[in-house]
């Protein structure tokens, strides 16, 4: 079964569990261009509007193109600090984690609409970090297809189950907020380069 495979049941699973039609779901797309348009580095640096999003080809029913992340090479790592430090090639890493649980067989899996790695990861870097998810203010999640963003957040804990649809469409989780997330778009805006996946926190 193919990524995009998988990512269509999970949507489909999650808009019957949470009574949402694919254009609610759709808000995560058009925010990931609407961040990628404000960021320099960003591979997709266009707007994208509801009718864009609804018009795009069908990749895996329900996933449009749209809620894709381009394919791209090479890659990068940034650890972002709300204040300087006194030495600017010192940078303390709070906590780290590592989850195993996704290729579990589709069979076996209790929900679709929950990543357990992503859970188990997020609270062993807690855990290391001595800090809770209210501590949390930013986070860049996963987002090589849209339904992977929204579960990625809400596997962390940091947003209700069901609740990211709702959240991004009132501006919940823009910037200047108590949490922000993908801010420069994400890999919807960024591009995914194959194999590194990747979920960063800042808090404090």
């Amino acid at each position: 079964m193919t990524p995009a495979a998988q990512a269509a049941m999970a949507m489909k699973e999650y808009m019957i569990k949470y009574g949402y039609d694919y254009e609610d779901l759709a808000i995560w797309p058009i925010k990931m261009h609407e961040r990628g348009s404000k960021n320099p580095l960003a591979y997709m640096k266009k707007q994208a509007s509801l009718k864009d999003v609804l018009e795009s080809e069908v990749v895996a029913d329900p996933l449009r193109l749209y809620d894709v992340a381009p394919a791209v090479d090479g890659s990068a790592a940034v650890v972002l600090c709300n204040k300087p430090l006194k030495n600017d090639a010192v940078i303390r890493v709070d906590g780290i984690g590592v989850g195993g649980a996704y290729g579990t067989y589709m069979g076996q899996r209790d929900s679709l609409t929950e990543l357990y790695s992503v859970r188990d990861a997020t609270n062993m870097a807690l855990r290391m970090a001595h800090a809770t998810t209210s501590d949390v203010k930013l986070v860049e999640v996963h987002d090589t297809y849209s339904i992977l963003g929204m579960l990625a957040l809400e596997s962390m804990g940091l947003v209700r189950p069901g609740e990211t649809p709702r959240l991004l469409s009132t501006g919940a989780l823009d910037a200047g907020n108590k949490l922000v997330v993908n801010a420069g778009g994400g890999l919807k805006s960024m591009g995914f380069p194959g194999g590194v996946p990747r979920v960063c926190m800042n808090w404090r």
